[in-house]
């Protein structure tokens, strides 16, 4: 897993990046771990899921599974579409996202 972590909003399409992973997991709240496209750096999608933590007070967590499936045009086209929002564009003629 490489950082950037890039979580993106199925619903508003906004694109939110954290620099490490454990950021991206305290972003996330547990009852919306289903609204959530996540993705590193290359493209790799991340699954969030719930941690249960031991003990009976323990609060359950958001952790962030390497699913081994590279999204690559996924993670393009969501950046894209919120650059679009923006005003922005994707340049093309740069490092290719792979």
């Amino acid at each position: 897993m490489r950082t950037p972590i890039l979580v993106v909003e199925t619903d508003t399409k906004e694109v939110f990046v954290f620099k490490t992973q454990s950021e991206a997991e305290s972003y996330i709240e547990p009852p919306d771990i289903d609204v959530y496209d996540v993705f590193d750096s290359e493209g790799f999608e991340l699954r969030p899921s719930l941690k249960t933590p031991e003990g009976i007070l323990g609060i359950r967590r958001v952790q962030l599974i390497p699913s081994g499936q590279q999204r690559t045009e996924d993670l393009r086209a969501a950046l894209e579409r919120y650059l679009g929002i923006l005003g922005l564009q994707l340049s093309r003629s740069g490092t290719p996202l792979n």
